[in-house]
């Protein structure tokens, strides 16, 4: 994985671990469409990772949040990037969701006083 992360990623990008099976990645100077376009191409990089003697179909989730479009501090932006996550990952994983600031609509009940603002809607990109 982290080759496949290096070899599609710019030199000044940065990517960590943020637990288990989840990467932080960070694109500086990176608008919303360029995030996304640097998210489905690290997508489609991570499916054609094959593992000898294993035939497993490798996916991944990506949650997008941008400076300053969604956020003016970290830890905002990573709240905001985790939320879209959890989007992608409940909306059937191996996809793209980028957060925007208008109405809570995609919220669950069950998302209610999780530390989510009022005031975010999580939005799919769709793919293709």
């Amino acid at each position: 994985m982290g080759a496949a992360l290096r070899s599609t990623l710019r030199d000044s990008d940065f990517v960590g671990r943020n637990g288990g099976e989840e990467f932080a990645i960070v694109l500086p100077g990176t608008e919303v469409a360029g995030a996304v376009a640097a998210a489905e191409t690290l997508r489609a990089t991570i499916a054609d990772i094959s593992l000898p003697g294993l035939h497993l179909d490798l996916t991944a989730s990506f949650g997008i949040a941008t400076y300053p479009d969604h956020a003016l501090s970290t830890e905002r932006l990573e709240r905001l990037a985790d939320a879209a996550l959890y989007v992608a990952k409940r909306s059937g994983r191996n996809r793209v969701e980028v957060a925007t600031e208008t109405l809570e609509v995609a919220r669950e009940p069950e998302q209610l006083g999780q530390g989510l603002d009022p005031d975010i809607d999580l939005v799919h990109i769709p793919q293709g």
